[in-house]
């Protein structure tokens, strides 16, 4: 399945909400100024060196002014500065798509499929699971997931050789309706 991106309110700032399952945070390496969701390694190609393949599918160049790109069970958010520092990660499982909340700079939605219902947040300097994220963000089997991207510092950043602001992201997932 393609991901699809849709634009909503910007302004959202609360970790924690009624409907809140679980919270995982921490620090995450992004070298390539990216941050990549996927699932296990164990899963993944392996490529000409005999190590795992990173399961990029295809992105256009549009999807780093966009934010964010999601195809093949692979989401990919891309941060503000080019050469990736370390950022600060919320991910946030929720019954339901959250409704806007204010103190973020932008805000945007996608739609990501799992087949196994694993979809893990990685570090891509070690190429493991990122600190504080060794739960999977995907909470309730394989299907369609929703997810809010907010953000703080990644337009101040956009195309920068460094971080002129901290970035932080908070990333909220919901299970997708069943269709009827």
């Amino acid at each position: 399945m393609a991901g699809t991106l849709v634009a909503c309110s910007s302004d959202e700032n609360k970790v924690e909400s009624s409907d809140s399952r679980y919270i995982q945070s921490g620090s995450v390496q992004t070298p390539d100024g990216q941050l990549m969701i996927a699932g296990p390694i164990s899963s993944w190609v392996e490529g000409p060196t005999g190590m795992p393949q990173l399961p990029y599918a295809n992105f256009s160049a549009d999807d780093a002014r966009i934010g964010a790109s999601a195809d093949d069970g692979v989401v990919i958010i891309h941060t503000g500065n080019q050469y990736g520092p370390r950022v600060e990660v919320t991910v946030s499982s929720v019954q339901s798509q959250p409704v806007d909340e204010e103190g973020w700079e932008e805000s945007f939605d996608l739609e990501f499929s799992t087949v196994d219902g694993q979809m893990y947040l990685y570090d891509m300097e070690s190429f493991s699971y990122a600190s504080g994220f060794e739960r999977p963000i995907t909470f309730d089997g394989s299907g369609e997931y929703g997810m809010r991207v907010s953000t703080r510092g990644r337009l101040a950043n956009r195309n920068e050789a460094s971080s002129a602001l901290p970035e932080t992201y908070l990333l909220q997932v919901w299970k997708s309706a069943e269709p009827e």
